[in-house]
């Protein structure tokens, strides 16, 4: 053994060593972390699909029990007929209500679910109605519109007349929903206005 080889060993590195491999381990629980929690959930997702023109107009992850409306305007009584919808837990939509002005001509004679009259409007609640996708014919004569949260939308600016709107929810991994990204081509043309 040489000379002095003995007083040579390196001195453990206690506090130093221990620290980064804490926050080695650290970093590596927080990214298993956050990967599964993006893998392994999901979020629904609204989109709004042009079948016509193969173009998607609308997609954003959405809350569940998220709402929106339609607007048409009755083709023979020319007055509003409002649609509104819920999204449900099993990615169908679920048909709250019907409120129209019911002058008496081709508008539903039977009762199915609550019929209440308030401030002129004929309101028909349906409960337990639920349909998988919305197909929803667009005609510019009937005025068309939609409420998308505070978005009131003419679709008479964005879709051609008899083109056809396909609403459907999906359930998505979150991380596959982030890379997609959202779209909205209404954002350039709407204002803001509520319905009744």
């Amino acid at each position: 053994m040489p000379q002095g080889s003995a007083d040579r060993r390196t001195p453990p590195l206690k506090g130093r060593c221990s620290f980064t491999l804490r926050l080695v381990f650290s970093l590596i629980g927080i990214i298993f972390f956050v990967t599964s929690i993006l893998f392994f959930t999901h979020v629904q997702v609204l989109t709004i699909y042009n079948e016509s023109q193969r173009k998607t107009l609308y997609r954003s992850r959405i809350p569940e029990g998220f709402e929106f409306t339609t607007l048409i305007h009755h083709s023979v009584q020319l007055t509003p007929v409002y649609e509104y919808y819920k999204v449900m837990k099993n990615n169908s939509l679920a048909v709250i209500k019907t409120r129209l002005q019911d002058l008496g001509w081709g508008m539903p004679s039977t009762e199915q679910g609550k019929v209440v009259f308030q401030n002129g409007f004929m309101e028909l609640s349906q409960e337990n109605k639920t349909i998988g996708d919305l197909r929803f014919r667009v005609s510019h004569l009937n005025s068309p519109a939609l409420e998308l949260g505070n978005e009131f939308i003419p679709l008479k600016l964005f879709v051609e007349d008899g083109e056809l709107l396909i609403f459907r929810v999906t359930r998505k991994p979150t991380m596959y929903a982030l890379l997609e990204g959202d779209t909205n081509v209404f954002q350039e043309k709407t204002k803001s206005r509520t319905f009744p």
